[in-house]
């Protein structure tokens, strides 16, 4: 199972049991369900690309630039 399918079913169980906590008027069980679905939405954000997520591939080329220049000047 991929990260992607665990983050899936964490959020679908998360919904079920925030459900059945509505449905029995529990409100231990929904609150309990919304931390579950949380936590999937999370595990499904931390897969995604964000913007910040090239920085260190920028990072690393800007490195490979700076050696590059101070091997010319050494020529």
């Amino acid at each position: 199972m991929s990260s992607a399918d665990t983050a899936s079913a964490k959020k679908a169980a998360g919904q079920l049991q925030k459900d059945q906590g509505q449905l029995q008027q529990s409100a231990e069980l929904h609150q309990s369900g919304q931390t579950d679905l949380d936590r999937g939405q999370g595990m499904q954000n931390a897969d995604n690309e964000t913007g910040a997520s090239g920085f260190s591939a920028v990072a690393g080329a800007k490195d490979v630039v700076k050696d590059k220049l101070e091997d010319r000047k050494d020529v």
